[in-house]
């Protein structure tokens, strides 16, 4: 038969209620991503800031500075799905009054379901090394002088293998993990982090700075539909 949907057999229905209860009897618990804060992602930012600084960039290597760490800065700011990020469009971007922040409108394909939209702002911070919104600026205008558009389209372009071709593609979230694991690397600072990571920084850095928990405020931002999923990155029960 070619119709229907094989995920819902009843074999592999069964397979996967075998192995959930396999893994209940082996009383594994699930293991978080650990946290990144702010300390870290500047170190991250002021090494790729030193790097486009150089001039002895190529093309390639230039854009891909000035992508990661307008990604880095967003995603962090924001609690955002480093693949849903990555699929962003320019065309769900607005500005806010006053040019302070930025408004996304972004309908993803797991945090929120049946099409809903996820919609969350970025503001202008101080600290220029970290505004995500300066970040987002810097690598539109100069993305833009190396001939590449994103005025509409994916924001965030992903590049061919051999990085001598700009793809009309989403950023994939292991292209993501690759470039994190890098600076951490480089720097020093690899303690097994990963994209979750800096969801996780934003989640506790929000409910650290004293935000009503209860009001659903952080939720609202990151996009959770569950509380379980915001205590389970905040880890507000692990302190309560």
């Amino acid at each position: 038969m070619n119709g229907g949907n094989p995920a819902c057999a009843p074999m592999v229905k069964k397979y996967s209620k075998a192995i959930k209860k396999e893994q209940s009897l082996a009383h594994i618990v699930p293991k978080q991503a650990k946290p990144i804060f702010l300390s870290k992602l500047r170190a991250i930012c002021c090494y790729i800031d030193e790097k486009l600084q150089s001039g002895s960039l190529g093309v390639d290597k230039k854009l891909i500075y000035l992508r990661d760490q307008a990604f880095f800065k967003i995603q962090f700011f924001a609690g955002h799905r480093a693949n849903d990020l990555g699929q962003c469009i320019t065309q769900e971007i607005r500005r806010l009054p006053d040019n302070e922040g930025l408004v996304f409108s972004h309908t993803v394909v797991k945090t929120l379901s049946n099409g809903q939209v996820n919609q969350f702002a970025i503001f202008r911070i101080a600290d220029k090394s970290l505004c995500p919104v300066q970040g987002l600026e810097t690598h539109a205008a100069r993305v833009g002088d190396l001939g590449i558009d994103v005025s509409s389209g994916y924001l965030f372009r992903s590049l061919s293998h051999s990085d001598n071709e700009v793809l009309d593609a989403p950023l994939s979230s292991s292209v993501v993990y690759a470039r994190l694991k890098y600076y951490l690397k480089v720097l020093g600072m690899d303690q097994g982090e990963t994209p979750h990571s800096l969801r996780s920084g934003c989640t506790i850095s929000l409910a650290l700075s004293g935000l009503d928990q209860s009001s659903g405020v952080i939720m609202n931002h990151v996009g959770w539909a569950i509380r379980s999923s915001f205590e389970r990155y905040s880890r507000i029960t692990k302190n309560s």
